[in-house]
């Protein structure tokens, strides 16, 4: 009817309770927001280990920040980095890659090819 009101037992038993709500990283950073969300575009350019040259995280990281580009080199140096490794000149026909220097490149896999009775030929 329209006067009836469930018991509160009732009540209880039938109301949903949200799930609580995780805290974030960035709860108590002020203005900082932190993105959580994996990147997989991100993940491509992350490294594993320390690259050559370099002994330390610190030391790798520390040439990742500095800025590169004309205005926060020098000119020469900022020259030799955008220098083209091949350079031709107009109209000259450039010849296609052989499977040995894709092979030695790491570009293409070696091809093993097998003779009919099982021996390489």
């Amino acid at each position: 009817g329209g006067g009836a009101v469930p018991s509160k037992r009732k009540r209880k038993r039938f109301t949903v309770k949200a799930p609580p709500v995780h805290k974030r990283k960035d709860e108590n950073t002020g203005h900082l927001i932190l993105n959580t969300e994996k990147d997989d575009k991100l993940r491509t350019h992350q490294v594993s280990n320390v690259p050559f040259p370099f002994t330390s995280v610190s030391d790798y990281e520390a040439s990742i920040r500095a800025p590169v580009g004309a205005t926060f080199i020098p000119r020469t140096a900022h020259l030799k980095m955008v220098k083209p490794r091949v350079s031709t000149k107009a109209g000259a026909v450039i010849e296609p890659m052989d499977r040995e220097q894709l092979v030695r490149r790491g570009i293409v896999k070696p091809v093993r090819v097998v003779g009919g009775k099982g021996e390489e030929l």
